[in-house]
This record gives C-alpha cells, structure tokens and sequence, in this order.
C-alpha cells in the first residue's frame, strides 16, 4: 500500500512525506532505500519514522501538507479528519490490493482479466486488485483505454450472494 500511494505522490509531481507504521520501520527504511534506488531524491521524498504520536499529528496539522494517503482502519482515517479536517485524504483501506501495467506489459490480458478479477465476489476476492497503477505510456495508449472501458462497460453488478455474481 505504501508503494501505491508513493508512486501516486511521485508521478503527479508532489514532494512525499514516509511515515510507516512504527511496527515497519525496518521495511520502510528498505522501502525508500530501492526508491531512491529508482530515482526519487530527497527533496522529493523524506522518510520519517515516528510513533503515532506528537509528531505524527504535527506532520499532519502541517500548514505545509496539503494531503496525505493512507492505508489503515477507518477509525484512523476519522481521527486525522479530526485533527487535521481541511486535509485532503485518500484512505486505502488495509487488506486492499494494487497491480501495475508497466510499458511494457501485456494490456491485452490485463483487459480481459483485470475486470473479471476486480468484481469476482462482488470484489471480496483477495487476489484482486482494487488499484491499478499503468505507466503514462499505457495511460496515453487508446487502444488500451478504450478497450478497458469497453470490457468494464459489459459488467453486471450482481448481489454477491446471487451465484452468477461469482
């Protein structure tokens, strides 16, 4: 989840805060290690390892912090909209899954799967994704969009108790 809300920050030009949960600071530190790896400097993106604590709700009441994403419970999405309610949030629910469509991947497939996958038990499935992330070179390929539009387009949304919804 963190991956998908950096990548996220990254590509739309924004400077990025990491601040992983206590618990996973070892694999935050790793984390921004292979993304500096990949080319995000500094300026751009600063790791802070913290507790939920005094400093984490200053990171977020910020006059400077225009939004934040985050994937945790929604009691803690209520919180920071208490502490902070003229924060933008994105909220990604914990347990939510994100695929990505590099430049060079198979747009075909992911087209014909990628819909199937994403509403299969009413999208309760836990190997579907629930983001997908596609390279700018895919986001600009029409074919792509317009197939993906049109194999979304064909879906019925059933109740997922209804056996054909599975």
């Amino acid at each position: 989840n963190a991956v998908a809300g950096i990548a996220a920050a990254w590509v739309t030009g924004n400077a990025i805060i990491y601040k992983p949960a206590a618990n996973n600071t070892l694999l935050g530190h790793r984390l921004v290690g292979i993304l500096r790896e990949a080319g995000l400097t500094d300026p751009q993106l600063q790791f802070v390892p913290c507790l939920d604590n005094q400093i984490a709700t200053k990171l977020l009441t910020s006059p400077k912090a225009d939004a934040v994403i985050t994937a945790n419970a929604r009691s803690t999405a209520q919180e920071i909209t208490e502490k902070a309610p003229t924060l933008r949030q994105c909220s990604q629910p914990t347990g939510t899954t994100t695929a990505y469509l590099s430049a060079s991947g198979n747009w075909e497939r992911v087209v014909r799967e990628l819909p199937q996958r994403a509403f299969r038990r009413s999208g309760q499935s836990p190997t579907c994704p629930h983001v997908l992330l596609v390279h700018a070179a895919m986001y600009d390929n029409q074919h792509f969009i317009n197939a993906l539009k049109d194999a979304v387009g064909v879906l019925r949304a059933e109740p997922g108790w209804r056996e054909e919804a599975n």
